[in-house]
C-alpha cells in the first residue's frame, strides 16, 4: 500500500558552530532539488506497535528498498521489500529469520546491495543470552531466499552480534556491541558468487571498547567505530580506518579520535569523507547536544572538516541519530525533535559549498500523529531519499511509515529551500 502526504516547508533559523556560516532563512542554492511531494509507504497491513521503519536501506541504483519493523505480529521482527516498477513502489515480499523467535530483534541492523541483503538480530539465541546473529539473503528469480545464518565465533552470551552490519559489492562486515576481550569484527568476501569467511579482524593491545559499533565499508576502505576509547580521554571514542591491500588483507591506515565519537551511534562513508552522529548529550555537559562531525582525507591525512549542530537543537532531540552522505549533501536525522510537537522528528539537509557545510532545509512531516520519530533512519541512493517515521500512527498506533523523495535515476536526492513540499 502507498499513501501520500504533503509536508510544509517551515521557515528555519540556520546556524553552524565552528564559525562556518550563519544565515536566517531557507537557502535556495543552485543545485538539483527534489520537486514534488514525498511518497509515504506503509506495510500492506499496518499493525499497532510494529514500528515499520526502525531501519531501512536502498540498493545503489535506488530500485529496491528494504524496510525493517522492530517487531511484527509474531514478535520476531520482519523486513519488507519494495521494488520500483517505473511508476510506483510495490511491496514484493516480507522476510523473516527461518528460526526466529520472539524478541530476537531481527531487523535491528540492515544493509542491501545488488542481490544480497544482510539482516542483524542482535538478541538471537537462547532466552536472555543475547548472543546475536545475522542472516544473509539472496534475491533469486522467485524472491529473496535465506542463504546463511552467521554467528560470532565463540557464540558467547551478551555479544549482541549483528548489532551493526555493512555491505558493499564484494564485502560484508558484521559488528557487535560487546566484544570486550576480542574487539573484532567479522568480514566476509564475495568470490565466484559465494561468500567466504568469516575473516575475523581484531585489535590487539587496545583499550577501546564497543569496537564494531558502527561499521561502514566502501570498496577497499573499511571504517570501524569504537564508541569508548579511554586511551584518548574519558567519554571519547575512535574511528579505525582500514585499507585492503593487494593481497586482500585489511591494514590499519589511521585512527581518528574525538569526544564527538563517544557513544558513537551512526556512521556514513563516501569516498574520502565520512560523517558520524551521536544523539546523546555532550559528555560532561548534559545541556548541550552532540554535533555531527564530518572528517575528510587530504594529502594522505584524515582531518577535521566540520562540526555541525543546528542552533535550534536541544539535547533530547536525538540530532545525529542517523546520518547519510551522498556526494556533497549530508542528511541528518533528529528523531525526537520537539517541533511542532513531542518527538515529531526532523530531517536536516546540508550542502557543502565554498564556505563549508550550509544548512538548506529542515523539514518535519505535517502529520498530527506525534510522536512520529521522523528521521530515525535515512538512506539515499540512486536519486531516492528514504526517511523513516516508525512512530507514525495514522492507521494504527506506532505502526510506522517511510517517506520517499525522488525517483530512481532522477539524480541526487536533495531537499532544499527551493522545494515546495
Amino acid at each position: 500500500m502507498r499513501l501520500r502526504s504533503i509536508c510544509p516547508l517551515r521557515p528555519i533559523a540556520i546556524g553552524f558552530i565552528s564559525g562556518i556560516l550563519t544565515i536566517g532563512a531557507a537557502f535556495a542554492g543552485p543545485f538539483e532539488t527534489v520537486t514534488g511531494p514525498p511518497i509515504k509507504l506503509k506495510a500492506d497491513i499496518p499493525l499497532a506497535g510494529t514500528r515499520f521503519g526502525t531501519e531501512l536501506d536502498l540498493t545503489s541504483d535506488g530500485h529496491t528498498l528494504a524496510v525493517a519493523s522492530g517487531t511484527d505480529e509474531r514478535g520476531e521482527g520482519a523486513v519488507y521489500l519494495f521494488d520500483w516498477n517505473g511508476v510506483d513502489w510495490i511491496e514484493t515480499q516480507i522476510v523473516r529469520a527461518s528460526d526466529g523467535t520472539r524478541g530476537d530483534g531481527f531487523g535491528a541492523a540492515l544493509a542491501i546491495e545488488g542481490r544480497w541483503m544482510i539482516v542483524g538480530a542482535p538478541h538471537a539465541g537462547p532466552v536472555w543470552t543475547f548472543r546475536g546473529a545475522a542472516y544473509l539473503f539472496e534475491r533469486t528469480g522467485t524472491g529473496w531466499v535465506e542463504r546463511r545464518k552467521l554467528m560470532s565465533r565463540d557464540q558467547a552470551d551478551f555479544r549482541y552480534f549483528g548489532s551493526h552490519v555493512a555491505l558493499d559489492e564484494q564485502t560484508l562486515v558484521i559488528g557487535a556491541l560487546n566484544f570486550p576481550n576480542r574487539r573484532e569484527v567479522q568480514i566476509f568476501t564475495l568470490e565466484d558468487s559465494q561468500w567466504t569467511g568469516p575473516h575475523p579482524h581484531s585489535l590487539e593491545n587496545s583499550p577501546a571498547t564497543r569496537f564494531g559499533a558502527p561499521v561502514a565499508v566502501e570498496g577497499d576502505r573499511l571504517l570501524v567505530g569504537a564508541g569508548s576509547d579511554p586511551a584518548v580521554s574519558l567519554g571519547a571514542g575512535s574511528i579505525y580506518i582500514f585499507e585492503r591491500d593487494a593481497a586482500g588483507a585489511w591494514v590499519l591506515e589511521s585512527r581518528v579520535t574525538s569526544r564527538d565519537f563517544g557513544g558513537l551511534a551512526t556512521l556514513s562513508l563516501q569516498g574520502d569523507r565520512f560523517a558520524t552522529g551521536n544523539p546523546r548529550p555532550v559528555f560532561g555537559n548534559p545541556s548541550l547536544g552532540s554535533p555531527v562531525r564530518v572528517t575528510r582525507k587530504e594529502n594522505g591525512l584524515w582531518i577535521f572538516d566540520a562540526q555541525i549542530l543546528d542552533l535550534e537543537v536541544l539535547p533530547g532531540d536525538a540530532f545525529g541519530c542517523s546520518v547519510e552522505l551522498e556526494s556533497d549533501v549530508l542528511f541528518v536525522g533528529a528523531s525526537q525533535d520537539h517541533e511542532p510537537s513531542f518527538e515529531t522528528g526532523a530531517l536536516f539537509t546540508y550542502v557543502r559549498g565554498p564556505g563549508g557545510w550550509i544548512l538548506v532545509d529542515k523539514r518535519t512531516p505535517s502529520d498530527p500523529y506525534a510522536p512520529l520519530n521522523f528521521g530515525e533512519a535515512i538512506a539515499a541512493e540512486g536519486g531516492v531519499l528514504a526517511v523513516s517515521a516508525p512512530g507514525d500512527g495514522d492507521t494504527a498506533h506506532q505502526s510506522g511509515a517511510v517517506h520517499l523523495y525522488g525517483t530512481p535515476g532522477s539524480g541526487q536526492p536533495r531537499t532544499g529551500g527551493a522545494l515546495s513540499n
